[in-house]
């Protein structure tokens, strides 16, 4: 199987601006999720797809001769991640007319994702090719059981920053819902009681069937405001109403979590310089 990395990339991010051009440990976030994604066996091609001319210009620089990875420029205007990435296979000549893709399956990786774990990646696209019927994929790892006064834990579960993933335990393992807000058991007459005891937090990572991605973008919800995709600012929630089929990957202690937010660098990064962060999480400093 030949699969495409697309990692799309903007630099006015709303919680934290310049975003990709941080540094950690010397080099910007945005190569640091490069390096990790070029890691991954499965992956034949990666391009990062960002209206900003900046983040490509580096990309650029440090990718020089480079032929596994390119840059491609994006409309300033692309509502969510996944629609960048059409527009960026638009941009290079993959429209809704010329679907000749060289490639069986599209994997978006989250630009702020530097610690992605290319195990994660690996079992997220062997799970979806096996599955005929999965129109995309994705992966989660299991926040640490709830514990009686765990403050921690519900700090963590009740943080709107780490989105909580709800999917069904079978052989399937398709998402029912996502969301910022934890998950709690229902009873026969469909009301909420107890928190959940296990919550899984959702990771950037979205694995397509090629044609699937025009689909996606094209669904009439995402410009409905009271859609549940634009109440909660999440796009996998357009999938889940228009009853597509979501297979969730499970990598538990395989991840790290990404970086949505000015506090969660500063705290990576003082991981980081105290050694907590074990030299497998990033390439070489």
């Amino acid at each position: 199987m030949k699969t495409l990395a697309i990692i799309p990339s903007r630099l006015q991010s709303t919680r934290f601006p310049r975003k990709p051009l941080v540094k950690i440990c010397g080099r910007e976030m945005i190569l640091r999720t490069v390096d990790r994604v070029k890691k991954c066996n499965l992956i034949s091609n990666i391009w990062v797809a960002s209206d900003s001319e900046e983040i490509l210009n580096i990309v650029n620089k440090n990718y020089l001769n480079n032929n596994l990875v390119r840059t491609v420029l994006t409309d300033s205007n692309c509502k969510s991640g996944t629609d960048r990435l059409v527009d960026a296979l638009v941009n290079e000549g993959y429209d809704a007319y010329n679907r000749k893709f060289p490639w069986d399956g599209i994997i978006n990786v989250q630009g702020d994702e530097p610690f992605v774990s290319m195990e994660s990646v690996e079992k997220c696209l062997n799970y979806f090719y096996s599955d005929i019927n999965a129109d995309m994929a994705t992966i989660v790892t299991p926040i640490r059981e709830c514990k009686d006064n765990d403050d921690e834990y519900l700090k963590m579960i009740r943080d709107s920053n780490i989105v909580k993933c709800k999917y069904n335990h079978d052989e399937n393992n398709y998402a029912i819902n996502f969301s910022r807000k934890p998950f709690y058991d229902i009873d026969n007459d469909g009301n909420n009681t107890s928190m959940m005891s296990q919550q899984y937090h959702h990771i950037g990572v979205y694995a397509y069937r090629p044609e699937r991605l025009y689909e996606f973008t094209n669904l009439k919800s995402k410009d409905n405001p009271e859609s549940m995709e634009n109440l909660e600012n999440l796009e996998q929630l357009r999938a889940i109403e228009a009853n597509w089929k979501v297979k969730v990957v499970n990598v538990d202690g395989q991840h790290i979590h990404g970086i949505d937010t000015y506090e969660q660098y500063k705290t990576l990064q003082q991981m980081m310089t105290n050694k907590i962060l074990m030299t497998s999480n990033v390439d070489e400093i």
